[in-house]
Order: structure tokens, then sequence, then C-alpha cells
């Protein structure tokens, strides 16, 4: 039983140091949250649950296809640890963001209408309205 516990415990605590993060999280999660003004914004809206965060939902597909080439995450890991910086580069990706957003609110919606119709509806998973 104590090598069972061992080894979990070494599992857990390689997963741990190897499990990188999300870069864009919070400011995807404002930004998205402001323009819908919906009360909340969940990891899910994007990715698909219980998976690794590279597996897109419909509306993370979305996304990918939108921003495809402007490295997101990358620039705003690169610049994570330089306030200065870090503030410049979340300035320029939320507006790169900003307008993929406006341009997948027009977009179809599968159950009907568009998506920013079916957001602000809280038709997608992950949104909580008012």
């Amino acid at each position: 039983m104590k090598n069972y516990r061992l080894t979990a415990w070494c599992c857990m605590v390689v997963m741990a140091v190897n499990t990188t993060g999300a870069f864009g999280q919070s400011l995807f999660k404002k930004l998205t949250q402001e323009h819908y003004k919906v009360k909340s914004v969940s990891c899910n809206t994007c990715h698909v649950s219980g998976k690794p965060k590279t597996m897109r939902g419909d509306f993370g597909k979305l996304f990918d296809a939108e921003l495809k080439g402007k490295d997101i995450s990358k620039r705003l890991k690169d610049a994570k640890n330089d306030p200065e910086k870090k503030a410049a580069v979340e300035k320029v990706v939320g507006a790169e963001f900003m307008e993929a957003l406006k341009k997948i609110d027009k977009r179809e919606f599968p159950g009907g209408g568009t998506y920013g119709e079916a957001i602000r509806a809280g038709k997608v998973k992950g949104i909580r309205v008012e």
C-alpha cells in the first residue's frame, strides 16, 4: 500500500510540474463578460470539460480559426514577467480578441440564431446570464 501511495504522489507531482497554465484566461474571461454582459464565463465556454485545454469546443474552434497565426498565448506568456510589456501586449491581444469576438457574434449558432444571441441567452455551455 505504501508503494501505491508513493507512486500516486510522484505522478501528481510530475503532472503538476509539467502542466502549463492558460495565459489569457482572465483577460479573455473579463472581455467576454463585459461584451455580452453576462454574470460569468467559464473555461468550458471555449474548452472541452475534463480534457486538456488544447481541446476546444465549438465556440473555441471558432476562435482558433479567427485568431490563427497570432500566437496570443505565446505573446502573453512571453510578457508575463515585465509589467509594462504585459500591459502593452494585453492591450493589443485584447483588441485582437474583441475583433474576433465581434465576427463570431454574427456566425450562425447550431441551435438557431447567431452566437451573439445564443450567448446572451445563456445557450452556450459555460455561460451564466444575470
